[in-house]
């Protein structure tokens, strides 16, 4: 969970405890720069709460016989299927992707012809009215182009 989480939805407090600064200390209602074994010790006292001495037998992380224990190894062939996979997405993105290209490509095309057209257009008008003095006819419209993709 974020450390401004309580401070976003709940309007609670973020105190921060660090002996450096961190990203979060602009959100912070209170920072403490101090050793932070310093720092709870200073609050257990204030609280009159003792301190437990450390037992290792009652460490979670340091207890071989708990039964919430998570086994870290993987087994190679469930490797190779997250590994398929990935490469099977991969090679879907990347068709995608190229298909996305070539479309923006054709339509890219399209725009340049209608462009090029238009200059064209504008330069004869010009010379018909330079030396003829009137501008010519204008041309029959041309049949719209479908593009599909497959």
């Amino acid at each position: 969970m974020l450390p401004t989480y309580t401070k976003k939805y709940n309007q609670g407090k973020l105190v921060i405890c660090n002996l450096s600064s961190t990203k979060h200390d602009k959100k912070a209602d209170l920072l403490i720069r101090g050793y932070v074994d310093d720092i709870l010790s200073g609050v257990m006292k204030h609280l009159n709460l003792p301190i437990p001495e450390y037992n290792e037998k009652q460490d979670p992380s340091r207890t071989q016989d708990r039964p919430y224990q998570v086994e870290w190894t993987q087994q190679q062939s469930d490797v190779l299927k997250v590994k398929r996979n990935y490469e099977a997405k991969m090679r879907d993105n990347k068709k995608r992707k190229l298909s996305l290209k070539n479309k923006t490509d054709d339509e890219d095309e399209i725009c340049d012809n209608k462009k090029r057209e238009a200059t064209k257009k504008k330069k004869k008008e010009f010379w018909f009215r330079f030396f003829l003095g009137s501008p010519p006819p204008p041309p029959p419209p041309l049949p719209k182009l479908v593009f599909r993709i497959c």
